[in-house]
């Protein structure tokens, strides 16, 4: 799958810095190990360690389009003259634009299943895992995204996170309304 950058940007803060709207992204990370050839990486903040220090491994990856948060940061890692064949492009927030460049990636899915959300202290799991388990019965095609592991319809898809990442969800949520899934129950 490809996109061109423009369209990813649709509908974000998103500011180019450098480069041009018209690259073509085949995939998007917030983990430079995962980086692949025409990859978008995002540089996310976290509480022990800043993506903006992996800038220079995406791009030794393959990263052509980097997306920063801390625009100084980046300054002081990244030769910019050096990567004039990369796409920079700013954001205030890089964790909330991961998740609007994954829905604009993936073509908005979540637009396109019906969505039940469990929330509270105790009993999600089972809750959502039991609406999950009740529709299949119904004859319905659907999905179920849970802290003991992920499912289209009858294929099982093993998690190790309690709650995955925008990207994975987007991804998932993809996938299930290509395999004809009209629900999606999550925890």
């Amino acid at each position: 799958m490809s996109i061109i950058l423009e369209t990813l940007l649709h509908n974000t803060d998103a500011i180019i810095m450098q480069g041009n709207a018209d690259e073509l992204v085949e995939n998007i990370q917030f983990d430079s190990r995962k980086i692949t050839e025409n990859s978008l990486f995002v540089a996310i903040k976290g509480t022990t360690n800043d993506g903006h220090s992996h800038i220079p491994q995406a791009i030794l990856m393959g990263a052509n389009v980097i997306v920063v948060e801390d625009e100084k940061y980046a300054n002081t890692i990244v030769n910019f003259e050096k990567n004039s064949h990369i796409t920079f492009v700013k954001t205030k927030n890089s964790a909330k634009i991961l998740g609007q460049l994954a829905d604009n990636f993936y073509q908005n899915p979540s637009k396109k299943l019906k969505i039940v959300a469990v929330t509270g202290t105790n009993g999600k799991t089972t809750t959502a895992t039991l609406l999950f388990k009740l529709y299949k019965e119904m004859g319905y095609k659907v999905g179920l995204l849970s802290t003991v592991q992920n499912h289209i319809h009858d294929k099982i898809i093993p998690t190790n996170l309690t709650t995955p990442d925008s990207l994975t969800i987007h991804k998932l949520l993809a996938k299930m309304h290509t395999e004809g899934c009209e629900y999606c129950f999550m925890e």
